[in-house]
C-alpha cells in the first residue's frame, strides 16, 4: 500500500468520533478530505466521507467509497492513523 501523508486533522473527540483528517496518497495521486477517525474500547478506525441518510427513522450513513477486502481496509486505517500521528508530531500545536 502507498505511504500516506496527512494533510490536516482537526481533533473533535465526540463521543467514539476522534477527529477528522485530509489525507493525500502520493502513488494514487488522490487527496480524500473529511475522513473520520474513531476510537472506541481500544481500537482505532477511519470512515471514508458518507452520505447521511434515515431507513425506518435511523440515522445511517452511506459510505462514497469503501473496500471489499477487510484486509486492505485494516492496512489502509493503519496507514491513516500513522500519518496522522507523524503529523501529530511535526505540528506541535495539534493536539491528539
Amino acid at each position: 500500500m502507498a505511504k500516506i501523508e496527512c494533510l490536516k486533522y482537526k481533533v473533535l473527540n465526540k463521543g467514539s468520533l476522534e477527529g477528522f483528517a485530509n489525507i493525500f496518497v502520493p502513488s494514487w495521486g488522490i487527496e480524500i478530505n473529511g475522513i473520520a477517525i474513531f476510537r472506541k474500547n481500544g481500537k482505532r478506525w477511519v470512515n471514508f466521507p458518507s452520505k447521511e441518510y434515515e431507513s425506518d427513522g435511523v440515522k445511517k450513513y452511506y459510505p462514497y467509497i469503501r473496500f471489499k477486502d477487510d484486509k486492505h481496509k485494516d492496512l489502509f486505517d493503519f496507514e491513516v492513523i500513522e500519518a496522522i500521528q507523524a503529523f501529530g508530531q511535526d505540528n506541535a500545536q495539534q493536539t491528539f
